[in-house]
């Protein structure tokens, strides 16, 4: 009588514990993608602070699938380029080709706001299987401070997630 009972007890409790143990996993598959972002845009502001001076700059034009740089004059294609503020702020593209004469940095995809002439700054940075999913943006503050975030979004299933940093950069 008691095995008995306890055996209908067992079977009772079985299926809420299997869901529960399944609910733990998710959780944990969440959390680990979460932490992988995490270090991706950490390790993404960690370059924007070490960059120098010839690495960011304000756009001197632009089209839908170039940018005329204002330092660069070293060939930079294969990295990435960031539009952190003015027309186009917050896109993310690989250089495929610079023309090193015209300061002239090609692109793709083709920007969806095309930069303009003396609003729009940008950041060179190491290009990144995930550029994709980087939004990168740039606000200055009231003591001459720029304050950079850095954002990972990831669009799973009709659900967003996004995981930001940032990080104050006096005299940028």
């Amino acid at each position: 009588m008691e095995v008995t009972a306890a055996l209908l007890i067992l079977a009772l409790l079985s299926p809420a514990l299997i869901s529960l143990f399944n609910a733990g996993n998710l959780y944990a598959v969440h959390a680990a993608h979460d932490i992988k972002a995490l270090h991706s845009v950490q390790g993404v502001l960690e370059e924007i602070k070490a960059t120098t001076e010839s690495r960011h700059g304000v756009a001197l034009g632009g089209g839908e699938h170039f940018i005329i740089l204002e330092a660069e004059r070293i060939d930079c294609s294969g990295l990435m380029i960031a539009l952190i503020s003015g027309a186009g702020e917050g896109q993310v593209r690989k250089i495929t080709a610079f023309d090193t004469e015209s300061k002239t940095a090609f692109v793709e995809p083709a920007w969806s706001a095309v930069p303009v002439q003396g609003s729009t700054n940008y950041v060179l940075l190491r290009d990144r299987s995930y550029r994709d999913h980087l939004q990168i943006t740039a606000c200055r503050t009231v003591n001459d401070t720029l304050t950079i975030t850095v954002t990972y979004i990831d669009q799973r299933h009709a659900v967003s997630r996004e995981i930001s940093l940032t990080a104050d950069m006096p005299g940028w």
